[in-house]
């Protein structure tokens, strides 16, 4: 249970060098329509005139307290990318870029990364931006009381689990150089250091310190809602189940937006499409649209980008109910029909999975064989596991010649989800083994329900909203995997050398497919509908905010 709260919270929540340089410097109704000219570009020009706002469609209510440090949804965690900055920000090729770093050096070994901050960077109540912060956000990330979706990010720095067991009064491994240099040390060297100390948003001392982390959100709304940030937009109105407006902060260290204005409105998902051909939004996420839906679209002026999401979808074994035997995983892994949910419920947009991480990854082992539906086969293995039926109903019944079924736990939210566990259902009976559907919409009333132990078959989508590919959190005895495989994900996260991980990875993922431990299904396409005129729109795996500032609509 705890293994699941922990790898939840990391969806949610949801390619290195020595030196990156980065320069620093230099109609608002929600209902508005977008505006239109011919012809398209790709980058901006000096006298250009450009719309002056965007409106960004969301089908999930924001809840506010708009800091992704605390422990916020997703939903909200997107307008949190807006308003605060991390020092590193992966772009849409998921490679990290310097964003409030404008250069930064790791050390020969790879345990200890100095960041050069800009030096015009200002917190937008015109309090300058410094190492201080960087430090001070850290210490927040490693607060014994912490329990935020964010708090792991901080875990290899040195010093910071003795500040937690109380054994140390401060984190030995942050030191602040300068007003604008700062040096971060791990305890030893981590494949997902850099990105997880670089991607994390800084938070403003002046505002926070002497505010224990327990009690900061219960701090007055404003303070939650309207947060002091550096980012490139500031929150100016937030009306709940309705709309989020932002204004550009035209102080902005890599230079003030070419939008002025950013209003996130929500609209129920199934009039996404109505909504964009009447001009009340200009960019929305229509990864549930069909095939001919987003050609009605392209054919009204719209283009639509597509990336893999950072999520892959598992089926994962109950082993606190029961043991699985090998054959019985087998059967079910032959018996489900993978390519059927890509070709069918996804209309080809992604790709039947086989590996703990989506294939954006660099490493993801794409050379290794799958294994395809094969109903014979399934059977044959079911019927090797001791499950056979006895009483000629059409389903089997367990070895000691008892009824068997198995029962599906799923949480709602994901269309293509929902349907797929019926798709398996279907399967599973095709080899006589009766299923029953379980969900939830609250994941709260999940966790309960998970933690009753009825279920055996567990669907979820994983992910680590990183750009390093480190799988280790799955890679666990609680989703039945053994030494072997657990020693080979350690040693992979301890490997600095690519070709290296990618070999250990591929191991991986056959081990995966040969011993069946966990079930990998797919990993799904996202699709975003915007004009043809947008420029500088680039929507990635792992972040499509990175580059907010430079997103405009050119105007005639």
């Amino acid at each position: 249970m705890k293994q699941f709260r922990s790898v939840c919270c990391l969806i949610l929540a949801s390619i290195l060098c020595l030196s990156l340089l980065a320069s620093c410097g230099g109609n608002s109704d929600p209902d508005a329509s977008p505006s239109t000219s011919a012809g398209a570009a790709s980058s901006a020009t000096e006298d250009a005139t450009y719309a002056d706002t965007i409106i960004f469609s969301m089908t999930s209510t924001p809840t506010g307290t708009f800091f992704l440090n605390f422990g916020v949804p997703d939903y909200s965690g997107g307008i949190a990318w807006m308003v605060h900055a991390p020092m590193l920000v992966p772009n849409a090729s998921g490679e990290l870029e310097p964003y409030l770093a404008k250069s930064y050096e790791v050390s020969e070994d790879g345990t200890v990364y100095t960041f050069h901050l800009c030096e015009n960077a200002m917190w937008n109540d015109g309090e300058p931006v410094t190492a201080d912060d960087v430090a001070f956000t850290f210490m927040q990330l490693a607060d014994p009381t912490n329990d935020g979706l964010l708090k792991d990010n901080a875990l290899y720095i040195k010093g910071v689990q003795a500040y937690r067991d109380g054994t140390a009064d401060t984190v030995e491994g942050l030191r602040v150089i300068d007003e604008h240099t700062i040096e971060i040390t791990l305890e030893q060297y981590y494949s997902k250091g850099l990105s997880f100390i670089g991607q994390v948003q800084i938070y403003p001392e002046h505002i926070w310190a002497g505010i224990p982390y327990s009690e900061i959100e219960n701090q007055d709304r404003q303070m939650l809602d309207y947060p002091v940030g550096y980012g490139p937009y500031k929150v100016v109105e937030f009306v709940q189940g309705e709309y989020v407006r932002l204004e550009a902060n035209e102080d902005f260290f890599l230079g003030a937006p070419l939008t002025k204005n950013i209003v996130v409105k929500v609209v129920n998902s199934d009039s996404v499409s109505a909504e964009l051909m009447s001009g009340s939004i200009d960019i929305a996420d229509v990864t549930n649209l069909t095939n001919a839906e987003l050609s009605t679209l392209e054919g009204q002026g719209f283009d639509v980008a597509t990336c893999y999401y950072d999520l892959f979808q598992t089926m994962s074994f109950n082993y606190n109910k029961m043991y699985y035997p090998l054959e019985l995983r087998k059967a079910i892994q032959y018996a489900i029909d993978r390519q059927g949910i890509v070709d069918s419920l996804l209309e080809g947009r992604g790709t039947v999975s086989n590996m703990l991480m989506t294939a954006a990854s660099w490493a993801y082992p794409a050379d290794v064989e799958g294994v395809e539906q094969d109903i014979d086969k399934a059977k044959e293995y079911l019927t090797q596991a001791g499950y056979v039926d006895v009483n000629g109903d059409g389903y089997v019944e367990d070895p000691n010649g008892q009824p068997f079924s198995m029962e599906i736990l799923y949480p709602t939210g994901l269309k293509v989800r929902e349907q797929s566990a019926v798709v398996f259902q279907e399967n599973l009976a095709d080899i006589g083994i009766k299923v029953e559907l379980t969900t939830s919409a609250d994941f709260s009333a999940l966790f309960d329900i998970q933690a009753e132990n009825h279920h055996d078959l567990f669907l979820m989508g994983y992910g680590v909203d990183n750009v390093d590919p480190d799988p280790s959190n799955f890679i666990t005895e609680t989703y039945g995997f053994d030494e072997k495989a657990i020693s080979l994900a350690e040693e992979a996260a301890s490997t600095p050398d690519e070709e290296t991980r990618k070999a250990l990875y591929k191991e991986l993922a056959e081990i995966i497919r040969d011993n069946v431990p966990i079930l990998c299904l797919y990993n799904q396409e996202r699709a975003y509908a915007y004009p043809a005129e947008l420029i500088n729109y680039e929507p990635g795996t792992f972040n499509q905010y990175y580059n907010i500032h430079k997103w405009a609509i050119p105007v005639q």
